[in-house]
């Protein structure tokens, strides 16, 4: 069992992070955080399951989370605070810590499918597809423009 529930964790940082796996120095950051806000959010909406499984594990200290986190998920976030620590230099992003807007979107995009039910209870309703584009869009607008981007037409 306990192979088997790893192996879940280790599919969900997989599938969180495929899209900003390959972004470059050389990238638009518009558009790749844009398009990594926006891939997180569509997980929200549709495996929210898999962000609960990850907040339970995380606020139960992270127990499970041993050598595949610390080689692939600490390897992989370096990674991503290096290309956009490049972005700051090349003048290409204005914000004051890469690794706290890594951590801001994570927060923000989990947010929907950890805390749905709050939502739910606020609103009245469930969210659906309408109401979560309408905050991926009004998310990818907070971070983009809190950042000195435009956002790109195709996600307005």
């Amino acid at each position: 069992k306990e192979n088997l529930y790893l192996a879940v964790l280790e599919q969900i940082l997989d599938l969180w992070n495929s899209v900003f796996d390959q972004a470059t120095s050389t990238d638009d950051p518009a558009e790749v955080l844009a398009r990594y806000i926006s891939e997180k959010m569509e997980f929200s909406l549709t495996r929210p399951e898999s962000s609960k499984i990850f907040a339970l594990e995380i606020i139960n200290g992270a127990p499970n989370l041993g050598g595949f986190f610390k080689e692939r998920h600490v390897t992989w976030t370096e990674g991503r605070v290096a290309v956009v620590n490049e972005w700051i230099a090349q003048g290409k992003l204005k914000t004051d810590d890469a690794e706290f807007l890594l951590f801001h979107i994570w927060a923000c995009c989990q947010h929907y499918a950890d805390f749905a039910a709050q939502i739910t209870h606020l609103q009245g309703k469930e969210m659906g597809r309408v109401e979560y584009d309408r905050a991926t869009k009004a998310l990818i607008g907070l971070i983009l423009t809190g950042c000195g981007l435009v956002v790109p037409d195709s996600y307005k």
